[in-house]
């Protein structure tokens, strides 16, 4: 690091490595819940910013196009990949609890050609 930045609002997952060697020091999360990553860092609520949520995601895309069969099987590997203790561990070790995943697209109708 630097020291060129004061303050930095960041997923976890791209800092872990540095909070861990102590180049960072985090103030906070901004989920809802304290992170099991950093279960003794407080929430942005915790911390006497009440109401402050600053959720993060994480997104699967495929092009335009892709049949809805091959959408929903990728879907449900991801689903059973993140079900499997090892990447449970993984996952949990870097990053906040995994929300919920959703089929759902968020391309507007009129792309969809």
């Amino acid at each position: 690091m630097a020291g060129r930045v004061d303050y930095y609002f960041s997923p976890i997952a791209p800092v872990i490595g540095q909070i861990r060697n102590g180049a960072l020091v985090p103030l906070a999360v901004g989920s809802p819940r304290r992170a099991a990553a950093l279960p003794n860092v407080p929430t942005t609520a915790e911390a006497g910013v009440p109401g402050s949520e600053f959720n993060f995601w994480i997104g699967m895309f495929a092009p335009a196009k892709t049949p809805a069969a091959i959408v929903n099987r990728l879907q449900d590997e991801v689903v059973k990949a993140l079900a499997t203790p090892e990447v449970k561990e993984r996952f949990l070790s870097r990053a906040p609890t995994p929300g919920r995943w959703s089929r759902r697209s968020s391309t507007p109708t009129s792309a969809r050609k």
